[in-house]
């Protein structure tokens, strides 16, 4: 991979994380106040929030050793997340 294109990647799979975690925060002020069922979601979709960050801080802190399938792994999680805040910030509307 060349230099410009490890900054990109690093660039966009920060940039998911970013947007990832400014959802997340809001969405954990409305699970505060929200039904069980809901809180019971959050609690299995913070798992999968943690598991997502543990993967991919080494893929950004060693992009030049990532290999390609770990890249679209970590982004494919960011997007798994992503649809999961949606329809639980859905839920909170």
């Amino acid at each position: 991979m060349t230099s410009a294109t490890i900054e990109g990647i690093k660039k966009d799979i920060t940039s998911i994380k970013n947007q990832l975690s400014q959802t997340k925060g809001e969405l954990q002020v409305k699970v505060a106040l929200a039904s069980m069922e809901i809180r019971d979601e959050w609690e299995s979709l913070q798992k999968e929030w943690d598991h997502f960050v543990a993967k991919a801080k080494p893929i950004i802190d060693d992009l030049e050793e990532s290999s390609e399938d770990a890249i679209e792994t970590i982004k494919s999680m960011g997007e798994k997340i992503k649809k999961r805040f949606k329809v639980l910030a859905d839920k909170l509307d």
